[in-house]
């Protein structure tokens, strides 16, 4: 692997401090985009759930940033290694909304704009800062909380603890029943006025205000039909479950998230394929920061009584892995993945796959070699 070792090179050289320290407030689809000329600015990005800490990177749970937020100051990678913030506050993996701050460092063609972090500061969390904007919102502010509930959705999508679904399950609810009784009160009672609640939905193309309407028990069979045809043609909406949705919040609701694939490009995938990228990413950033392979030094007799132990280590072959035993059975897979990076000049083919097993750990290759594992979070 040439290239992630010439990355390291690039990477630990010096780097002019930006002339101006205030940071620059960026998306996670804004750091992707960024140029190279933007190296040095000092940038900040809000609103991260906290994935872990895996040295030298901070993972957090948001598309594209998998390998990109990496840290080299001492005094705050001993925090991290202690589950703690900038500021001495508990950090809770999968729970816990950070915001982080750091300079902009151009990693080269295959890791692109990095984010060097030296300070990470524990937020409110999702649900709180999600009640504080609808706080804020004024009571006619539709538009505002039609938004606010598509966050909601999309934070729901990637929620892991029962008690955070829950509670965000909670909010949406209450959102929708604000957005019902606005709906009501504009556009009146139904079923007298079907009508004028289909006229408005189409000139609004507002799938809310559709839905509402077909859901009513009394409203007419035809008038029903022709509410389905709007939401199905132009609005593009899909019935699942009894409820209407719009095409995005089905494909978060089915387990989806956009995510920039191998060849840089934002797609939807499944949450499986999108950990396997992810997975990935952050092994190639590993390699370029740590100037090392990524195995360790797992071999031998270690992988051996590794597997009579029944612990996966680096390094091990697939062979070694299926000689595990799990319940009194071999360790087989549940499903199998396998991703092809293509040989180029300065590098051969690399074959990456994922192995998910079942107890839920997903396990990683590298060319037939385990180089990788992550538990499934609770």
């Amino acid at each position: 692997m040439k290239a992630p070792l010439l990355l390291c090179a690039l990477l630990v050289c010096g780097w002019a401090m930006a002339q101006d320290d205030a940071p620059r407030d960026l998306t996670p689809l804004g750091l992707l985009q960024l140029d190279r000329d933007q190296a040095g600015k000092r940038a900040r990005l809000e609103g991260l759930r906290y994935r872990g800490w895996r040295k030298p990177l901070l993972r957090t749970y948001r598309h594209g940033l998998d390998g990109k937020l990496y840290v080299k100051e001492t005094a705050l990678i001993d925090l991290l290694d202690q589950e703690q913030d900038s500021q001495g506050a508990a950090l809770a993996p999968y729970h816990s909304s950070v915001i982080v701050e750091g300079y902009l460092r151009w990693g080269g063609d295959e890791l692109g704009m990095l984010l060097e972090v030296d300070s990470v500061v524990l937020q409110a969390d999702d649900l709180t800062r999600l009640r504080e904007t609808l706080s804020d919102l004024a009571p006619g502010d539709r538009a505002e909380r039609l938004q606010l509930r598509v966050k909601t959705r999309a934070r729901l999508a990637t929620a892991h603890a029962g008690p955070d679904r829950e509670a965000l399950r909670k909010f949406e609810a209450e959102l929708t029943a604000q957005l019902e009784a606005a709906n009501l009160e504009r556009l009146g009672a139904l079923p007298a006025n079907a009508d004028a609640w289909l006229e408005a939905g189409v000139a609004e193309e507002d799938v809310s205000v559709l839905a509402q309407a077909w859901a009513h028990p009394d409203v007419p069979a035809p008038t029903k039909e022709e509410l389905a045809r709007a939401l199905t043609g132009k609005l593009k909406a899909r019935l699942y479950e009894g409820t209407w949705h719009t095409a995005t919040e089905l494909k978060l609701l089915l387990g989806f998230r956009r995510h920039v694939d191998r060849k840089g490009k934002l797609q939807w995938m499944s949450g499986l394929r999108a950990e396997f990228n992810e997975a990935i990413r952050e092994l190639i950033a590993l390699l370029a920061l740590s100037d090392s392979s990524p195995f360790g030094s797992s071999l031998s007799q270690v992988l051996e009584k590794a597997v009579k132990s029944g612990d996966v280590l680096r390094g091990m072959s697939k062979d070694h892995l299926v000689r595990i035993q799990h319940d009194g059975r071999p360790y087989l897979p549940l499903s199998v993945a396998r991703i092809v990076d293509p040989p180029r000049e300065d590098a051969p083919e690399v074959v990456w796959e994922q192995w998910v097993m079942p107890d839920g750990l997903r396990v990683y290759f590298y060319n037939g070699l385990v180089c990788s594992k992550v538990p499934r979070p609770e």
